[in-house]
């Protein structure tokens, strides 16, 4: 499992002693860490009901066997932030987003991730994220993340074709045909 790396091993005490800290057990350090990164606010009115979508997933991912670990993210709402000051927000609000996720998954060493969204500003950011973690998954053994995505866009959306999408846009990013702009 890719959270082997801060698991496992006689260097790694100090991370395991962390992660007692967080209230895992001995027993649950074998389980695989899965990510939900969350863009839960009072402030969005799109996000009431996003509370309890988060309990289902938590059930999913303890059902799965699998140790749930929530995230916040930013959120912007368009609607309020718009026609002032705050509407110099909400766009770059995505590139934030995107770094978030990516940093708190990779640094994190998480088996698996689901994204948690609604919102035009934060849904593309975390597939921005999505199709950077895809990138930097060249690595077939390391596919963990890879499929959590997927599977979640999917299920969650019925969106197949971003899946198609993003795949296309981290293998031209992985072959250097293309940055992300």
């Amino acid at each position: 499992m890719r959270s082997d790396r801060i698991k496992k091993g006689i260097e790694r005490a100090g991370h395991r002693s962390l992660l007692f800290a967080t209230g895992i057990t001995r027993s649950e350090l074998d389980k695989p860490m899965i990510g939900i990164a969350t863009s839960f606010t009072d402030l969005i009115p799109g996000h009431i009901g996003m509370r309890d979508l988060e309990r289902f997933i938590e059930k999913g991912v303890h059902t799965g066997g699998g140790w749930p670990l929530f995230f916040g993210l930013p959120g912007i709402c368009d609607g309020i932030a718009m026609g002032h000051a705050g509407m110099h927000y909400s766009l770059p609000s995505r590139e934030l987003i995107a770094d978030i996720v990516e940093s708190i998954a990779m640094a994190h060493a998480f088996d698996g991730l689901v994204l948690l969204t609604n919102c035009d500003k934060i849904t593309p950011g975390m597939l921005m994220a999505a199709a950077d973690l895809l990138a930097r998954d060249a690595d077939p053994s390391e596919a963990t993340i890879r499929h959590a995505i997927e599977g979640n866009i999917c299920r969650c959306t019925g969106y197949q074709n971003i899946v198609a999408a993003i795949r296309e846009a981290a293998a031209s990013m992985r072959a250097g045909a293309a940055t992300q702009a």
